[in-house]
């Protein structure tokens, strides 16, 4: 990265860009049946390569660090290729074949995986201190909840007293739902019971999969 650009300065700004206000995108998102912050994060890809093209031209330090990079991981290369045509991957990309040596250098990580992770910290951090209030307890008690790969990363934080009990507790109250409606569905495989399943039984395996691998990006 050139000598006028801040690490750290440039990552906060990056936050900031995609993530004015962690908070309110929290709160919004834990009335969905879905995981809160997966549900937050899988906008990002398509709003930052949305922007992409325009901000390539101006932001010395955005292609320090995409072409340090040697562009993005292989999912998020693919999705930008989804969503671009061929002007702005050659813009793109031909600045970051040009700054690859012959040898390539060690390789930075992908850009749009550390602004996610970056993202993901904070939501994980508002969360923690949102549940330390009774009534925010008591309200998630009511709600779908978080991902499995999400409240591993919630369990191994530091919490107020018995933040983790509630999310253990809450988990297992939504995991023996989905074990209900899921056998139900199995039990009605026929071509008479079927038509008996119910709103809950249908939505549960998609419920399901949110889940155990959470929301899915764009």
């Amino acid at each position: 990265m050139t000598e006028t650009c801040s690490d750290e300065v440039f990552w906060q700004e990056e936050v900031r860009r995609f993530l004015p206000d962690a908070r309110s995108a929290l709160r919004a998102a834990l009335g969905y049946v879905c995981c809160p912050i997966c549900h937050v994060l899988a906008d990002v890809p398509f709003h930052y390569f949305a922007l992409l093209p325009s901000r390539w031209p101006d932001e010395q330090c955005l292609r320090d660090v995409v072409c340090q990079a040697w562009g993005f991981c292989n999912r998020h290369t693919w999705q930008l290729s989804k969503m671009q045509g061929f002007v702005a991957i050659a813009r793109v990309f031909l600045d970051v074949l040009d700054a690859l040596p012959h040898l390539p250098t060690p390789r930075h990580s992908c850009p749009l995986c550390r602004l996610q992770a970056l993202m993901e910290a904070m939501l994980l951090n508002d969360l923690c201190q949102w549940l330390s209030r009774r009534a925010a307890q008591e309200r998630y008690g009511e709600l779908f909840g978080v991902c499995y790969p999400h409240l591993e990363l919630l369990l191994q934080r530091e919490t107020a007293e018995g933040v983790k009990e509630l999310l253990i507790r809450a988990q297992e109250g939504r995991r023996e739902e989905l074990l209900r409606d899921l056998q139900s569905i199995l039990d009605k495989d026929t071509a008479e019971a079927k038509w008996l399943r119910t709103e809950a039984e249908k939505r549960a395996p998609r419920r399901t999969l949110l889940k155990l691998a959470g929301d899915q990006e764009p």
